[in-house]
This record gives structure tokens, sequence and C-alpha cells, in this order.
């Protein structure tokens, strides 16, 4: 009896993007992306060039320009299934 590996080719990611708004006590403010950005950039670098990444998610017009210009970069993720949407994008403030 043998074993065929298979690997996985292509997956879809449904989410949010987050711009978040960090307070650390004593310190200045600090911004960045969150939510599903961290999946598909941990994605795209264990995928490497062996597969495809379709992430579905609405973008807020305010982060739609960086986001897309962000993931120009990666060159397995299909930025198709990034839908700029009419208002502002999530927002998390700790």
């Amino acid at each position: 009896m043998t074993t065929t590996k298979r690997s996985i080719r292509q997956i879809g990611v449904i989410g949010t993007f987050c711009l978040d708004q960090i307070y650390p006590y004593g310190g200045e403010k600090i911004t960045g992306l969150g939510g599903i950005y961290y999946s598909l950039v941990v994605l795209s670098h264990l995928f490497e060039d062996e597969g495809r990444i379709f992430p579905f998610v609405h973008v807020g017009n305010d982060l739609y320009p960086k986001i897309s210009k962000i993931f120009r970069n990666y060159h397995n993720i299909d930025r198709i299934g990034l839908i700029e949407v009419p208002f502002p994008n999530n927002r998390v403030t700790n």
C-alpha cells in the first residue's frame, strides 16, 4: 500500500481587515493593520509559489488604496476578491 502526499493548491479566506490603534501606557499611539491581514501574509509565505490564495473581503474606501498597494507584492494572493466599499473600514482601539 502506498500513500500519496497531496498538497493544497488553492484556498479561499473570508474575513475583514481592521485598522488597529493601540495606546500603550505611557507611550505613543501605534497604528497598524490587523484582522485577515495576518492570515493572508502567513498563508502567502507558507504557500510560496506552490499555491494561490483567494481572499474575499470588503475593504473600506479609506484603506482600499493602501491594502491594494501592499498586496501587489504578494504574487500568490489574488486581489480580485478585495472589494472596495463606500464607507470607512473597521477600526479597533485599545
